[in-house]
């Protein structure tokens, strides 16, 4: 894999777009400051996915989009794409059949971002797992910007470690390591969100299994129910099917006489329509006709206009042939002419010739001459550029000699200045190390304050932990009570809902009862009279309702009327709408129990067991007193039905005893009762639950009002401990931060006194090294310039050896000028006579194309005159035959006109039939429409009928799943419907008995039971995910840690190896801070230049820094070489002798690894196979210009380095041509 292209438009300099081709190798980048050459590497970062605006030299990341100039508008989008080769198909299964892949980054001014991958949308995401364990990618080794150098050098130890994790491969360990993470946490949040979900469907399946046991009973009577209304449905499908019968018959019949009447109105149709038909045919006969007639006239006129034109055209011919004679006359002349000319001519191009010929042979002895001394000017020239070439190597010799004697002088001074500068660094160097030794002493009384305040605060802290734990444990009690209570309101509003729509349905009740109250509610006005049932008017003491519903049994239901024709009218009503039956009770009844009354009073005031009076127990409006005084003033309600027994043997046949179980012992000695369901609730008791209910429902919800207004206090005071708290921490965390600075700034007092110290040392070496340097350059400066006066001397003697010879040559130029005047008018001459030649052959030539045109001129006109004398040949036969047909058309219109009049005739006569069929027509259509007005009278009886066969077979269909053979064969021959009906209303009655049901709590228990079971399994299964996840996270640290080690193992001793190379010895080694936890670990650099003690590299100069991290980063491209690398101005640091050693070492690896580098070292750009000069012609606007290098052209950059100096602005062009 390499870099083939990158390309870019609207990325921060680049506001035209550029495209930039990479070669295998090595490319370097040049230009002046400030052009815009690390734009190249900032691009190159962004697109492969770096997110850090200041990484890229930038505030907030649309910095990056073309921002204008003065000349330019700004940009809304900058765009960068990078090509890379995929030959080895290295970049993921999914792209190996790729050969180059294009990763393309967008960014608009509105903040969005696109990423595509071959031109395909994609995540930022997809770009990095494309790049894994590449070496590749934003934050990688191998892409070094300008002063992250130093950066990294210096930078915490934590953060170096990404070096050897990615030589390692374990970023993809570690991708995987936080998504398996992540997944581990989000496991452990659905296994708490289940457990809470896994409480609640507990609660609703307890609930259910009650409710879903009454619903089996009530469905088990509704099952009978259905069945008995089966039945009914049966019977009267047999009843409508019977009476269909007749009118099924008498249909058929009229259908049949319907069906004649049809017949020979449609043949009769047929018949018109045959005659319709031939009458259209003979309209269109007679069409035709009238058409040929008329075609034939235009026929006739056209023979005669085309005799007509053909005797014009003949009268054109004769023209023709006239005009064609008068141009032979004239070309004829022409030709004479042309001939005479052509003679004369001929006999002056012959005397050109001759002439010509004398003068080549004179040309041709002059030239022989002029070479002859031409070769000897040439002879002379050559030895004069040879002694001009050797002044130029002299002045080369001595312009060098010069520059070295004046870098002496320089370097000279330099090192005077830098003797003076570390006699004055060394001073300094003492007073900072007196000024740290003060800061230390303060740094430690401070430590010992904050500690303190550490201890205060940390108490606080706990103390408020406490509280907020106390707090915390009364809230989830009372948060806990207050899902209770609202989980029984919502039960109860549920039970009472229920409730209401079984009591306003009138559930239970007879179906003429229901028929009676839908009536008034749709019509009340019309029933004014009619109240509604006695049960909507009475409620019973708590206790007494079986008692009091025992007593009055059907009459609950029985309808109250203000009089008896309001019962009359009723009942009027139910017969006439076939809706049922229903019993009515008037509002005053005529007989009256007041004296009972008083008698039962009594009894009920001197006996034991004796609860009182049915009325004393019952409530009602002050008007149906009358009415429940006849009901019920005779009946004494007792404990037990022994009590009941005995008291109706001792007070006679005048009242009725009832017992609280409901078992009642009548005035007349009749008995009934029995054991009652427990699950039956008769209507005053469903009154009095559904009261109950409301009264429990307002008792909850103020219950659940108070305990939130004690939860939303609680909260509160939670809240504002834990802000207390928050408050405490931050202010602990501060004091932590502080310690922590503290200790650092000690570590760096220390660790600065320690490298002062150093420094001192440092500086009294280095001194002793410039005085010896000095003497050195010295001896070296005497003998160079001893060198320059022999050089000078040679030169002067070389210059004039030069002037001698250039004497000479003169005089022989002299006398070469003289023959090249004369030589060049001889060949004017000849070339003048050449060109007189060639203009009196193109005039030849010119006449004789002028005589062949006019003999084709003469040949074509005799052809027209040939032409014309055939057309008009031809054109008087073709008169001829014209007149002939002309007299045959006319005769054909007159035989069209006599047909045309014969079919004008025959048409009347048909016509004539048509109208009268038509009237016989009209009488069969509306005999026909009497009998459809007969047969729809009878199908409108026949389709009530089977609408109401088809709404029972759809009532059965819909109702209960029966078709309507099945239905009839549910039915036995000697069924009577009545009693059907009456066994129908027992089983209605028995299922009402069983109170409010809720028939979807089988279904719901169901649901929930296998909702439970579905979530232990749920549970389960999270909890076996989570411990797997665990495993992986475990097995992909170990996997990392062995890596880790074991590459960073090779990755040291590669780094000592490299290091010495590059400083020709010393010694370096990478080491671990925390050995025990490699995972996390950060990593120190310490090394020992030559001559210098083992140190850590902080404290090194700038160059040996640099050098010191190129040598760990080539050392981690020996293990695993990445596929390319760029380094921006690297190389800035170092001198002359390390810089040969970088660029050799990267000439090596280039083999491997391609190498972009942006610098300003002529001996780096000597290395390059390709410079791309940066420039910026245009303000604010980047150009490039590329070019490659061959390994002379490399080799003459290199040689200008020692006279060139570092141009102003770089023009790549111009300097490379050079």
């Amino acid at each position: 894999m390499r870099i083939e292209k990158v390309e870019a438009i609207g990325f921060k300099s680049f506001s035209d777009k550029v495209e930039i081709a990479f070669q295998p190798g090595i490319t370097a980048v040049v230009g002046p400051n400030g052009c815009g050459k690390s734009n190249i590497s900032d691009a190159i970062s962004w697109v492969l996915g770096e997110q850090s605006a200041k990484h890229l030299r930038g505030k907030k990341m649309e910095d990056i989009i073309f921002n204008g100039t003065e000349s330019r508008k700004p940009m809304s989008m900058a765009e960068v794409t990078l090509t890379v080769s995929n030959d080895n198909g290295n970049l993921g299964s999914v792209y190996k059949d790729f050969r180059e892949i294009m990763i393309t980054r967008r960014l608009y001014r509105s903040g969005e971002s696109e990423y595509y991958i071959n031109k395909t949308l994609c995540r930022l995401k997809d770009i990095h797992e494309l790049f894994l364990d590449t070496g590749v990618g934003a934050k990688a080794c191998s892409i070094i910007k300008q002063g992250e150098v130093s950066e990294l050098l210096t930078s915490h130890a934590e953060q170096r470690r990404s070096l050897i994790e990615e030589a390692a491969g374990i970023e993809k360990y570690q991708l995987r390591k936080k998504e398996t993470e992540k997944k581990l946490e989000h496991t452990k949040e659905n296994l708490v969100k289940v457990d809470l979900i896994i409480s609640e469907v507990k609660k609703q399946v307890n609930s259910l299994v009650r409710q879903a046991r009454k619903a089996k009973v009530y469905n088990k009577f509704q099952k009978k129910i259905s069945e008995f209304e089966i039945k009914i449905a049966a019977l009267k499908l047999k009843s409508l099917e019977a009476n269909y019968k007749p009118l099924e018959d008498g249909f058929v019949r009229l259908q049949d006489e319907k069906i004649g009447k049809s017949s020979k109105l449609m043949e009769f149709e047929s018949k018109f329509e045959e005659i319709k038909l031939d009458i259209m045919k003979r309209e269109e006969e007679l069409r035709g006709l009238q058409d040929g007639f008329h075609q034939k006239d235009m026929e006739i006129s056209g023979v005669r206009s085309r005799i007509e034109l053909l005797g014009k055209e003949i009268s054109h011919m004769d023209n023709i042939k006239s005009k064609a004679s008068d141009d032979i006359n004239i070309l004829n002349f022409q030709m004479d002419e042309f001939k005479c000319e052509l003679s004369e001519r001929e006999i002056q191009k012959d005397k050109i010739r001759d002439a010509l010929t004398g003068r080549k042979a004179e040309l041709s002895e002059k030239e022989k001459n002029f070479e002859c001394l031409k070769k000897d000017v040439s002879s002379k020239l050559d030895l004069i550029e040879a002694q001009k070439n050797k002044i130029v190597e002299l002045i080369a010799e001595i312009s060098t000699t010069r520059n070295v004697i004046q870098e002496g002088d320089i370097r000279v001074e330099d090192l005077n200045r830098r003797m003076k500068s570390e006699g004055e660094e060394k001073e300094k160097e003492t007073f900072e190390l007196e000024e740290i030794e003060k800061k230390i002493s303060e740094i430690n009384e401070e430590i010992g304050m904050v500690n303190e305040n550490h201890s205060m605060v940390t108490g606080g802290i706990n103390s408020l932990i406490s509280k907020l734990e106390e707090k915390e444990n009364r809230l989830s009690a009372l948060e806990k009570e207050i899902r209770e209570v609202a989980d029984t309101l919502t039960l109860k509003k549920s039970e009472i809902s229920s409730l209401k729509k079984i009591l306003d349905n009138h559930e239970g009740f007879d179906r003429g009862v229901k028929a009676i109250l839908k009536e008034i509610e749709v019509n009340g006005d019309e029933w004014r009279g009619v109240l509604g049932t006695l049960s909507d008017f009475i409620e019973t003491t708590q206790g007494y309702e079986v008692a009091i519903e025992a007593v009055l049994k059907d009459k609950l239901q029985s309808v109250i009327v203000e009089s008896q024709s309001e019962a009359i009218r009723a009942l009027e009503y139910l017969k006439t709408s076939s809706e049922g039956r229903s019993s009515f009770l008037p509002l005053h009844p005529k007989q009256s129990a007041s004296g009972g009354l008083h008698v039962a009073h009594e009894v009920s005031k001197n006996a034991q067991g004796v609860a009182g009076m049915a009325v004393d127990f019952i409530k009602y409006p002050e008007k149906f007193s009358n009415l429940v005084n006849y009901l019920l003033s005779d009946v004494i309600v007792v404990d037990s039905f022994e009590k009941a027994y005995e008291l109706w043997k001792s007070n006679g046949n005048g009242f009725s005893y009832v017992s609280l179980s409901g078992d009642i012992i009548a005035h007349n000695g009749a008995v009934s009762g029995g054991a009652t369901n427990v699950l039956d609730h008769g209507l005053l008791m469903k009154k009095r639950e559904a009261k109950e209910l409301e009264e429990e429902i307002n008792v909850l919800a103020g219950k659940k009002e108070e305990l939130d207004k004690i939860c939303a206090e609680l909260k509160e005071g939670i809240l504002n401990d834990k802000t207390e708290k928050e408050n405490l921490e931050k202010e602990l965390r501060e004091i932590q931060v502080r310690q922590v600075h503290l200790a650092k700034d000690l570590e760096v007092k220390a660790d600065g006194r320690k490298r002062v110290n150093e420094r001192i040392e440092q500086i009294a070496f280095e001194i002793d090294g410039i005085f010896y340097e000095r003497e050195e350059i010295a001896k070296e400066l005497k003998s160079y310039q001893e060198r320059l006066a022999l050089q000078e001397e040679a030169k002067r003697d070389v210059e004039g050896n030069l002037n001698k010879m250039q004497e000479e040559l003169g005089v022989v130029q002299d006398r070469l000028e003289k023959e090249r005047d004369k030589l060049t008018e001889l060949k004017v001459g000849v070339a003048r006579d050449e060109e007189e030649e060639k203009r009196i052959e193109f005039q030849i030539e010119s006449l004789k194309s002028s005589l062949d045109d006019v003999a084709n001129r003469i040949s074509k006109e005799n052809l027209d005159i040939s032409d014309a004398d055939k057309k008009i040949f031809e054109s008087n036969e073709l008169i001829k035959e014209m007149k002939v047909e002309l007299e045959a058309k006319l005769k054909e219109g007159e035989d069209i006109r006599e047909s045309l009049n014969l079919r004008k005739a025959e048409m009347e006569s048909i016509l004539y039939n048509h109208n009268s069929l038509e009237a016989e027509i009209r009488v069969i259509r509306k005999e026909c429409e009497a009998l459809n007005q007969e047969l729809s009278g009878i199908d409108k009886q026949r389709t009530e009928i089977s609408i109401e066969i088809n709404n029972l077979n759809k009532a059965l269909a819909e109702g209960y799943s029966k078709t309507a053979d099945e239905a009839k064969n549910m039915v036995a021959d000697g069924d009577d419907l009545n009693l059907i009906r009456e066994e129908l209303q027992k089983f209605k009655s028995r299922r009402e008995k069983i109170g409010l049901v809720n028939l979807g709590a089988i279904t719901e228990y169901e649901e929930q039971k296998k909702r439970f079971d579905f979530l232990e399994a749920q549970k389960k299964d999270l909890v076996d995910s989570a411990e797997s996840l665990k495993k992986a996270i475990s097995t992909i640290n170990k996997t990392s840690k062995e890596r880790f080690i074991e590459t960073f193992n090779i990755i040291n001793e590669k780094f000592r190896e490299v290091f010495q190379l590059f400083f020709s010895g010393g010694d370096a080694e990478l080491r671990l801070v925390d050995e025990a936890n490699p995972l996390e670990t950060g990593i120190e650099i310490v090394a020992q230049p030559p001559g210098k003690r083992l140190q850590n590299v902080s404290l090194l100069s700038g160059g040996e820094k640099a050098l010191t991290f190129i040598s760990l980063l080539f050392s981690v491209f020996l293990i695993k070489p990445s596929p390319f690398c760029l380094l921006d101005e690297v190389d800035a640091p170092l001198d002359e002798a390390n810089l040969m050693r970088l660029n050799n070492f990267i000439k090596k690896l280039s083999d491997k690894t391609q190498f972009l580098v942006i610098t300003h070292a002529n001996r780096t750009m000597a290395t390059a196979d390709v410079l791309y000069g940066i420039t910026m012609e245009e303000a604010g606007i980047t150009k490039i210009v590329s070019v490659k290098l061959k390994e002379e052209e490399s080799k003459e950059v290199h040689k200008q380095k020692v006279t060139l100096a570092r141009p102003e602005k770089f023009k790549p062009a111009a300097a490379l041509t050079a």
